[in-house]
Parts: C-alpha cells; sequence; structure tokens
C-alpha cells in the first residue's frame, strides 16, 4: 500500500528544490487522485496503466488533461526510485499520446481589440506583458522603484526563486507613466487593485472580463500565459535568438522557449520571404522575365 507520508516526502523534497506553491499544489492534488484510486494495489507496470485507462474514461478530462496527471505520478514514480524505494520507474515509457499542438498566443486583433477597451491601469498590464513575456506573478511583484526610468531596467523573482533581469521599452515606459499619473495612494507596487497590490488572480479576472467584453475570450486559450508565448513568437521574428529568449523568460532549458516561439505556418512563410535565404546566395535575385509570363 502507498502511504501517503511517501507523498508528503516527495512534496516536501520539491519544496526544497524551490518548485512554485501553485507546481507543488497541483502535486499534491493529482497524487492524492491517485493514491486514492490506488487504495491498497502495489506500484506495478499493470496497475498503472489501469489507472492510465481510469483518467482516460473520466468524460471531464481531455488528452492533455489525462496526460498531465499521468506525468506527474510518473514524476513521483521517478522520485519513487531515486530514493530507492522502487527498484525500477514503472512509468517508464508509459503514457497517452497527445496531439501536438502550437501553444495560444494573441494575433494583432485580439491585442487592438483588448486595448480599445482598457483603461489606464488595464492598457499598462497588457503592455507591460506584451513588451517583457512576464509571468503573472513576476509583474505582480514589481514595485515602482524597481524600475530604472532612464533605462527601462529592472529586475523579477521567477520560479526557484532566481533573479533575472528584464528591460522596458520606452513606449511601455510612457504608458506606465500615463498609468501612474491616475494614482493617489502611497503603495509601492507597480500595480494596484482595489484593495491593494494587485494579484495573479486579479490580473486573469481582469482579462477575462475584458476578453469576454471584445467577444475574444474563445479565441484565446490561457489568457496570461499566453502574452509569453506571443512575447517570444514576436523575439524570434524580429530576429532574436533562442537563448536570449531563454535568458528574458526564465527557463532553465532552452526547449520551453523553442516549444513557445514556434511560428504557424503562415508565419513562417512570411519570415521566410522576408528573409529570402536565395537573396544572400544570387545577387539581386529577381522573378525571372520568362516567369512573368507564364
Amino acid at each position: 500500500m502507498l502511504s501517503a507520508d511517501l507523498v508528503d516526502s516527495f512534496l516536501a523534497a520539491k519544496v526544497a528544490k524551490g518548485l512554485s506553491d501553485k507546481t507543488i499544489r497541483t502535486y499534491r492534488e493529482r497524487l492524492a487522485l491517485f493514491v486514492t484510486w490506488l487504495d491498497d494495489r502495489p506500484i506495478t507496470r499493470d496497475n498503472l496503466r489501469f489507472y492510465l485507462a481510469h483518467l482516460q474514461r473520466n468524460p471531464r478530462l481531455s488528452k492533455a488533461t489525462v496526460a498531465a496527471y499521468f506525468r506527474d505520478v510518473a514524476v513521483f514514480c521517478g522520485w519513487l526510485v531515486d530514493e530507492q524505494i522502487l527498484d525500477a520507474n514503472p512509468a517508464y515509457k508509459l503514457g497517452p499520446r497527445v496531439p501536438k499542438r502550437r501553444p495560444p498566443h494573441y494575433s494583432e486583433y485580439h491585442v487592438r481589440q483588448l486595448l480599445a477597451v482598457c483603461d489606464a491601469r488595464d492598457r499598462a498590464i497588457v503592455i507591460v506583458l506584451l513588451d517583457t513575456g512576464l509571468r503573472a506573478s513576476e509583474l505582480c511583484s514589481l514595485d515602482r522603484n524597481a524600475i530604472d526610468w532612464d533605462t527601462g531596467a529592472f529586475s523579477v523573482v521567477g520560479k526557484g526563486d532566481k533573479e533575472r533581469a528584464g528591460w522596458l521599452s520606452s513606449y511601455a515606459q510612457g504608458v506606465l507613466v500615463d498609468y501612474l499619473d491616475t494614482r493617489h495612494d502611497r503603495s509601492p507596487a507597480l500595480f494596484v487593485g482595489t484593495k491593494g497590490r494587485l494579484t495573479p488572480i486579479g490580473v486573469h479576472k481582469m482579462l477575462h472580463r475584458r476578453a469576454e467584453q471584445v467577444g475574444i475570450r474563445d479565441d484565446v486559450r490561457r489568457l496570461i500565459h499566453s502574452f509569453r508565448v506571443t512575447f517570444a513568437k514576436s523575439f524570434i521574428q524580429e530576429g532574436g535568438d533562442l537563448e536570449s529568449l531563454r535568458e528574458l523568460l526564465g527557463h532553465a532549458d532552452i526547449s520551453m522557449s523553442a516549444y513557445y516561439a514556434q511560428l504557424a505556418d503562415s508565419e513562417l512563410a512570411e519570415v521566410k520571404h522576408r528573409v529570402n535565404p536565395l537573396g544572400r546566395m544570387v545577387a539581386g535575385a529577381r522573378i525571372p522575365d520568362s516567369y512573368k509570363d507564364t
């Protein structure tokens, strides 16, 4: 029988590793579901297959959600191996296939629609998210005096308590100044709500309300996270490199930055035609007259 103490030890190890409260909470909820289902069964490969089938039969869980739930169980099993509680990971190469899809992002149309209904504060939030790719928690942690208003430089503490630098464009600084000019409070927070410093939940509620207001809520999955993806895509399209993007987004692995920066086929076509690789190899590459006549 799987002891709940083992789950507690696993969570304690993840806390010590510096994982966020949200990640710890997700692990706890998903592993509680697994422990309840497992009951007095041993953790074997066959039982993991049965659990996976149990998840897949739940009509409320999408394929992606099933994969995420099972992935956390696999991480837990890997930890049991590391702790020499299991001899081998029964979840090794076991899991559902999930169709790969590009991460959601905002189009120029979506951004224009949002900004059209924003007040000074909400406009500043949207602009800063687009300009920096910050996480909601990082945005909400910023203080007014954390920004160098001459250079736009600032620093935030991201996942794993890792500090990193960021820079605001002059346009974003101007939008922020316009917003701060409307403030009459003494809060050090860069963004405030009705009860003080703005929270990530407050940012999400605001974006949900604005997106509903202009009819784009169904177009964009993950309203806050999509700003990070939009920033990544724009950064790469404008000539930025993946390693710099990784630093700016605070990713530990460059593969995650590459995932965020994926371009749709139409975007790839636009970049290809703009870059024109043939033009580098064939000086003055032009359309042959014979082709123009066809």
